[in-house]
């Protein structure tokens, strides 16, 4: 901003490029919203001084202060709810790619859908494509109240979805061929005291009433007083069955004898006499000797 030194009685004023003219903050505001001047149009410096926020081709559609004009350009801009083809995607098309049906479809997937209303296409057969369309209906929340709105023909619910956000409902349940699809969630209001609950369920007098306890509903009691020392229970006496014996071999096996012992040390040991080679512990067995003596 600087100020006019040849009329000092103007507002400061800056150097508007796209006009090509030195404008006042007031003026720039008044010709952004206006909508008069192309240039104008979707202007940083003009949302700047209008206080005006950033908005999306949906917001500048469904904005009915705006000129036929500027809503025709942000619908052109957007994309089929159904095929999701746009101008540039859309490599058919020689220009822009128009929308109809509150800028929801393509004039393309229009008559593919006129041919299905209809039962057969142009050249006398069944059509093929989007032959899977049913009918749909939204119930939406608008200005606190809920509205039943019938949108046609759609693919599913995610079609259904994306008309209810191109045209910025507030979706509350879909219906398929008049069978329930979906269903949105309640939005959360915020976490709530116990003592906010407790008197939303009941009545201010019921909860300040005392409640008389239900019979039964305590700790159970014993019918007769139980004596201080009692008897002790009896203690069954335990009786062993009679146990296999290689079973009971196997479970606790004996302890070896040291002869044993000493036989298994001397093992395998052979020694010679009169001229043949016998093994010391049968040799010690034969003779009564232990085999040491043997060996």
């Amino acid at each position: 901003m600087h100020p006019n030194d040849a009329y000092t009685d103007l507002p400061p004023a800056f150097h508007c490029r796209p006009l090509l003219a030195d404008i006042s903050a007031a003026t720039c505001k008044t010709n952004f919203l206006a909508h008069k001047g192309v240039s104008c149009r979707g202007c940083a410096v003009g949302m700047m001084h209008a206080a005006v926020k950033s908005r999306t081709a949906i917001d500048a559609l469904n904005d009915e202060t705006l000129n036929r004009h500027e809503r025709a350009m942000a619908k052109n801009s957007l994309s089929c709810t159904r095929c999701e083809k746009t101008s540039h995607t859309n490599t058919r098309l020689q220009g822009a790619m128009r929308l109809v049906k509150h800028a929801t479809i393509c004039v393309s997937c229009f008559n593919r859908e006129r041919e299905v209303i209809k039962g057969e296409n142009s050249k006398g057969s069944t059509p093929k494509k989007w032959g899977g369309l049913k009918p749909t209906t939204i119930l939406i929340r608008k200005n606190a109240k809920l509205k039943r709105i019938d949108i046609g023909l759609t693919t599913g619910v995610s079609e259904a979805r994306r008309h209810a956000e191109r045209r910025k409902f507030e979706l509350v349940k879909i219906w398929i061929d008049d069978v329930l699809a979906y269903e949105a969630k309640q939005r959360k209001t915020g976490a709530r005291k116990l003592e906010q609950i407790s008197s939303e369920t009941y009545p201010a007098e019921m909860a300040a009433k005392p409640t008389t306890p239900i019979p039964g509903s305590g700790p159970a009691e014993p019918s007769a007083p139980i004596p201080v020392t009692a008897a002790p229970a009896a203690v069954a006496e335990f009786v062993s069955e009679p146990v296999d014996p290689v079973a009971d071999e196997l479970s606790s096996p004996r302890p070896i004898a040291e002869d044993e012992q000493d036989e298994s040390e001397w093992a395998g040991c052979c020694t010679t006499m009169d001229g043949r080679t016998v093994l010391v512990t049968d040799y010690a067995r034969e003779h009564g000797v232990t085999n040491e003596a043997a060996a």
